[in-house]
């Protein structure tokens, strides 16, 4: 079960992490080749992103909620847990406090305004401070995945030894 339940956060991740570069990757390729079209495609790539972005984010969170509680007293789990939440807050800001009036600035025709101006570049900050959060929690994912250490023990068969102050070549 925790095997399950690991990989399951582990593709969410990577579903996650990876849309989220593919997402950068295309809406900068689309402004640089072809500002006409990137004006009009990238707020409902943004759209679409958020619906799918939320969807990951919960399958994460869940997949890592349930992997910690299956390994106690691993801290590498806590840590991935706690940055996948951060990211999954800034989903939620975006989608509930910065696209909206982004997307009804655009409608009304009013990109260039300051108003629009200063929510695109919250956008930008809140988007770049997630994928980071989803980096460093795959860079700690190998970790986590490792198997828990185990304590030393003495072999169960350890070799006699003579008790204290007897010289250990006493013949009886």
């Amino acid at each position: 079960m925790r095997y399950g339940v690991a990989m399951l956060t582990v593709i969410a991740w990577g579903l996650w992490f990876g849309g989220m570069g593919a997402l950068f990757l295309f809406v900068s390729y689309l402004f640089v080749t072809d500002r006409k079209i990137a004006v009009l495609a990238a707020p409902r790539m943004f759209a679409v992103f958020e619906t799918y972005q939320l969807i990951v984010a919960a399958v994460a969170l869940v997949g890592a909620a349930a992997w910690r509680l299956l390994s106690p007293g691993r801290a590498a789990i806590t840590f991935i847990f706690m940055m996948l939440a951060l990211s999954a807050i800034g989903t939620i800001v975006s989608a509930l406090a910065i696209r909206p009036p982004l997307e009804r600035l655009r409608i009304e025709g009013q990109t260039t305004s300051p108003q629009f101006e200063r929510l695109h570049k919250l956008s930008e900050r809140l988007y770049s401070a997630q994928a980071m959060a989803l980096l460093v929690a795959g860079v700690v994912m190998p970790v986590a995945l490792a198997p828990p250490r185990r304590a030393r023990t003495a072999p169960a068969t350890a070799e006699p030894t003579a008790p204290p102050g007897e010289p250990a070549d006493r013949v009886a």
